[in-house]
């Protein structure tokens, strides 16, 4: 039910923004490119940390993405990861550690039936789908270790609540790693 009274306030929501856009008659119309429409930057997967006031996001600009915090009060927004070029490697499960100082992702495409995550620029090195953790204050991402889920939207990433531990899914068992080590994953 709080789905559906959700679904049907966002429905209207968006009837209104379309009333109000078709209100609204730009003196001059302007042209754009299909380049353009298709590098349109974009925010997704806003998250906050519990303590303190830091928010992160995965930011897409021209097929890049990567992720982004920011922290109260003036909210001066941060680039943490430097990734470039449309690579088809998606980011997902964005989380913040409990204190904000790391953020924790998957990147890469889900695995499909021969266990192999999609290479759309046809790397010669098969690209994988991983769980990494960077910290919001500068450096390389670091990788915590492998994920390649098999179904759209399956990874799932949960940080432990005092922030050491990050656990997820990989080959149908529990994976767990700490975040402030860099001895990596291990199977449990």
């Amino acid at each position: 039910m709080q789905r559906l009274n959700r679904a049907l306030h966002l429905l209207a929501m968006a009837a209104a923004a379309t009333c109000i856009a078709a209100a609204i008659q730009p003196a001059e119309a302007q042209s754009f490119t299909i380049e353009q429409v298709l590098g349109a930057p974009f925010p997704t997967q806003l998250t906050s940390a519990h303590q303190g006031s830091r928010i992160a996001w995965v930011f897409a600009q021209r097929g890049a993405q990567n992720v982004w915090i920011a922290s109260g009060p003036q909210f001066v927004s941060q680039q943490v990861t430097h990734y470039t070029g449309d690579t088809g490697q998606p980011i997902a499960s964005l989380r913040l550690t409990p204190d904000g100082a790391s953020v924790v992702y998957a990147r890469g495409t889900e695995v499909n039936g021969e266990q192999r995550s999609a290479s759309p620029l046809g790397d010669a090195k098969q690209p994988k789908q991983q769980v990494w953790i960077a910290a919001v204050t500068g450096g390389e991402p670091r990788l915590l270790g492998d994920m390649g889920c098999e179904q759209e939207g399956c990874e799932d990433i949960e940080i432990s609540p005092d922030g050491k531990w990050a656990v997820w899914e990989a080959k149908h068992e529990l994976w767990i790693a700490s975040t402030a080590s860099t001895t990596g994953a291990a199977s449990s």
